[in-house]
């Protein structure tokens, strides 16, 4: 404390002390009004209230004349100043920024001019209103020194306005993400306006990653920066480089006030960067969601202790507005996107049902040729056969003939078992999922068109109990499958593996054709106008029984479709 301890009361003629009987003690109160023709009751009842008012004040109050020496110090004053007999030395006890007002002030009263009013820092970071008053009398020529300490109300002065300027703050930025649709431009407008309204520092707003470091990673800011956040590298795990400000705010989820970058133990990693560029103090508020904290809101200012307790609650207030409408801007924007693929999803389905008319037709048109076209017109030559033998004309070699009409019959029936089996394979009811796509593998995919087949069943699969409505449905994706690699792939080998995994049936099929594009592929999800219905209609069957389609493809590389299906049908 500037000054010393001494309390004892300063009179005209030095510090009181016990006068003997036949001494007399000096009144101040004689020198200062020089009323010496006054009776002496009356300048004892003054001396006493004097004593009575300034000597019990807890305003500092000290009495200075003309030659600049110091003729009265109450305890409050003391307790200030310490023990002053001269003006020049209650200027030393003064901090360095009170000395030049007091010198201006004591001066000007001293020449006679009137009385002013002055604030003024005095020692540990108190303020004081200190009032320099001209006495009346001319002949005395002193001034009286009033000063009050007003630390607490200017505190709550300050806070007060630090408070407006939040309430100022949030009123701007509530005005922006009323607006806002895209979050990247409103990082960018919240630091702005945070940054513009007050004239912070600094306002950067860091996202919290979930990854191994634990990273705070910068998305926004304002102010001078300077590369400071390319430096900082900052995380909110629980060491070094996460005890400061931010990484603590996101931790605990509670904002944390720095007064002094200077000298604080938290800022140690980044202090040297801060000072360089002038920050003096920060506060990092977390910004919470559903009690989820995204990340934080960092304020920096260029002057120590610059945030007040209702200044930093109403920022916090603004940091979990601004952590609401960054949630808002992304659940809206899921909200669209899921909105734009039920309309997709929508149109794809009205375009595979008007698909899947049409296939229908082209279904049962090819049907109808193979039967008129092979079996038709077979039968038809069999019966001329037939009719030639009765009228009688039988030819010379009837055993030759009769060999030529059951062999016609033998295609005929074979022609019947292949489209008996193309419409429903009964090895599939009767024997199994398994033993049905290895029929079909050798009998369609490899005698009919020479490619190379590979069939694989593993971990009993074969022996799976599988539902049949997914029996069926894997069967026919399969055969879907090989036949889009039939016509589209130009595939010289094809493998296909069964296997369980984890209570699903899963059913790999493997080509070496040409390959394509998996993103553009599923991007568009077109229909196949060439038989069958393409992946599209693939995907949603799988779905629908719960399933799962992944595709691995390249272009010149060939193509994986694994489908996983349950054994069970799921309800719902």
């Amino acid at each position: 404390m500037y000054g010393g301890k001494n309390k004892s009361s300063r009179t005209a003629g030095g510090i009181d002390k016990p006068v003997s009987e036949t001494e007399s003690k000096p009144n101040p109160l004689v020198t200062l009004t020089g009323a010496a023709s006054k009776s002496q009751a009356g300048i004892l009842r003054n001396d006493i209230l004097f004593h009575a008012t300034a000597g019990s004040s807890t305003d500092a109050v000290t009495v200075i004349q003309y030659g600049r020496e110091v003729l009265y110090m109450n305890p409050a004053a003391l307790e200030l100043l310490g023990d002053c007999k001269y003006l020049t030395d209650v200027f030393n006890a003064l901090p360095s920024a009170a000395r030049f007002i007091w010198r201006e002030a004591v001066d000007a009263c001293l020449a006679g001019q009137p009385s002013s009013v002055m604030e003024h820092p005095g020692p540990h970071k108190s303020w004081w209103l200190t009032r320099f008053i001209t006495l009346a009398d001319p002949k005395l020529r002193a001034v009286v020194v009033v000063s009050t300490n007003i630390t607490e109300i200017r505190k709550v002065r300050e806070d007060l306005t630090k408070a407006n300027r939040a309430l100022r703050v949030i009123g701007r930025c509530n005005e922006i993400l009323v607006r806002s649709t895209d979050e990247k431009a409103l990082l960018g407008k919240i630091c702005r306006a945070v940054v513009n309204v007050e004239g912070y520092k600094l306002v950067w707003i860091g996202y919290k990653i979930d990854d191994e470091a634990k990273t705070v990673r910068p998305v926004a800011h304002a102010g001078f920066e300077d590369g400071y956040l390319e430096t900082v590298n900052i995380t909110w795990a629980d060491k070094e480089r996460g005890r400061g400000p931010t990484g603590t705010a996101i931790r605990t989820g509670k904002a944390f006030v720095l007064e002094d970058i200077l000298n604080s133990e938290y800022f140690g990693p980044w202090r040297e960067q801060a000072i360089t560029r002038g920050y003096a103090s920060s506060v990092a508020l977390p910004m919470i969601h559903l009690n989820e904290v995204l990340g934080a809101l960092n304020v920096y200012s260029d002057e120590p202790d610059a945030f007040g307790s209702r200044e930093v609650d109403l920022l916090m207030e603004l940091a979990s507005d601004l952590a609401y409408g960054i949630m808002a801007i992304r659940e809206k924007a899921i909200r669209i996107k899921m909105e734009r693929e039920i309309l997709d999803h929508e149109a794809r389905l009205r375009e595979l049902t008007a698909q899947l008319a049409l296939s229908e037709e082209h279904e049962r048109h090819r049907i109808a040729t193979g039967v008129h076209d092979e079996i038709g017109q077979k039968l038809a030559m069999a019966k001329m056969e037939i009719s030639r033998l009765r009228s009688g004309h039988a030819p010379m070699n009837l055993a030759a003939s009769l060999d030529t009409l059951a062999k016609q019959l033998d295609v005929m029936i074979e022609d019947a078992h292949y489209l008996t089996f193309e419409l429903s394979n009964p090895i599939l009811y009767h024997i199994g999922f398994a033993a049905a796509v290895e029929s079909w593998l050798t009998d369609y995919v490899e005698d009919r068109y020479g490619i190379e087949t590979e069939f694989v069943c593993a971990d009993g699969a074969d022996r799976l109990g599988i539902c049949e409505d997914i029996r069926i449905t894997l069967f026919q994706i399969v055969r879907e499958l090989l036949a889009n690699i039939i016509k589209h792939a130009g595939a010289t080998k094809v493998k296909v593996r069964i296997q369980s995994s984890g209570g699903n049936l899963e059913v790999a099929v493997e080509d070496n054709g040409a390959g394509f594009d998996v993103s553009e592929k599923l991007g568009a999800w077109s229909l196949s106008r060439s038989g069958g219905f393409g992946l599209f209609n693939v995907k949603e069957r799988i779905e629908y029984f719960g399933g799962r389609l992944d595709i691995e493809s390249s272009v010149g590389h060939g193509t994986r479709i694994t489908v996983t299906m349950p054994l069970v049908r799921k309800s719902g």
